[in-house]
């Protein structure tokens, strides 16, 4: 299923309950941020898996995205192996709409295993987006 907006997303979303979601930072009307945290607020979107790419990863964007709850954040272009990847990593290994991490094997390399807890660094970051992100995702 795909989206071409923000709000749009967050329709398909509510209507579809995906296992997995890709959202990308820049989209018209609402960034993959506000998206984000808008599904975290959601009951039905609270646990729902979410992978962020862009065209525009900065380490401020990319660690926001972590403390609001992305698993993963990508740079495009983004190859079809490793959105197959990602998702394996996310939706094959783990049960549907679960936080649980990857299992400790070989399949998963540790350098990419998540916990389902944030760093504490995150711990005391509000459920929304900093006022100093536009909608597009840009730092001002």
């Amino acid at each position: 299923m795909t989206a071409s907006s923000g709000r749009e997303a967050l329709a398909v979303a509510e209507r579809t309950k995906p296992d997995a979601a890709l959202l990308d930072l820049r989209m018209p009307d609402m960034n993959g941020l506000q998206v984000l945290v808008r599904l975290r607020n959601d009951a039905d979107g609270a646990k729902l898996p979410v992978a962020i790419i862009t065209a525009y990863a900065t380490a401020a964007n990319t660690i926001e995205a972590m403390c609001l709850g992305a698993f993963d954040h990508r740079t495009k272009p983004v190859g079809r192996a490793d959105l197959a990847d990602l998702l394996a990593r996310r939706v094959i290994h783990t049960p549907p709409n679960s936080l649980k991490p990857p299992p400790d094997d070989d399949t998963v390399p540790q350098d990419i295993q998540r916990s389902s807890r944030p760093p504490a660094k995150c711990m005391k970051t509000p459920a929304r987006v900093p006022s100093h992100m536009h909608q597009s995702g840009e730092r001002r």
